[in-house]
């Protein structure tokens, strides 16, 4: 249960809601849009080169990356005007 959340995934396939039936639907939101909308982001990448695009995400949100390379550029946060929480994994 996501307790009235909305969920998305964005992947190399697009981007999809989770629903409340518990399945991926695919919607027409970029990766921007979804940012954009976003209290939570969770990163984990498996790609060293790949970094999470810090202008895209909404002050005050936060920002995990759980994937085993550095997907959040820490310096790029920190100038961001009001606090984006960061958690690495």
């Amino acid at each position: 249960n996501n307790d009235g959340a909305r969920v998305y995934s964005v992947d190399l396939e697009g981007t999809f809601l989770l629903t409340k039936r518990h399945q991926f639907e695919k919607v027409l939101l970029t990766t921007e849009e979804v940012l954009q909308r976003a209290n939570i982001v969770i990163t984990g990448v498996p790609n060293d080169e790949w970094r999470l695009p810090t202008e895209w995400v909404q002050p005050g949100s936060t920002v995990i990356n759980i994937s085993e390379f550095q997907n959040v550029d820490e310096d790029a946060i920190v100038r961001i005007p009001v606090p984006i929480h960061t958690v690495d994994y």
